[in-house]
C-alpha cells in the first residue's frame, strides 16, 4: 500500500512541476527578452564605435566605449540576479 501512495505522490508532484511553468517561466521569458534587447543595443553601439574609430574622434569613442561597458556590466548583473533567484539566494 505504501508503494502505491508514494507512486501517486510522485506523479502528482511531477505533473505540478511540468504544468506550463507558471510564474517562473514568465520570469525567464521576461529575462530573455531583456537580454535580447541589451544585446541589440550592444551591437548598435559596436557599430557606432566602429564608425567613430575611422573619424578619429577620441572623446566620442571613449563615451561610446563607456556606454558599451556599462551595458555589459548591467547585463552581467542582471544575469547574476536571475541566477541567484533561481538558486534561492539574494
Amino acid at each position: 500500500m505504501h508503494g502505491k501512495e508514494g507512486g501517486a505522490h510522485k506523479e502528482h508532484m511531477h505533473g505540478k512541476h511540468m504544468a506550463g511553468g507558471g510564474p517562473m517561466k514568465e520570469g525567464r521569458t521576461r529575462h530573455m527578452e531583456g537580454v535580447r534587447g541589451t544585446i541589440a543595443k550592444l551591437r548598435a553601439i559596436e557599430a557606432e564605435m566602429e564608425a567613430l574609430k575611422s573619424k578619429e574622434d577620441a572623446a566620442a569613442f571613449r563615451a561610446t566605449s563607456l556606454e558599451h561597458s556599462k551595458l555589459l556590466t548591467d547585463l552581467q548583473a542582471s544575469h547574476l540576479k536571475h541566477m541567484e533567484g533561481m538558486m534561492g539566494g539574494k
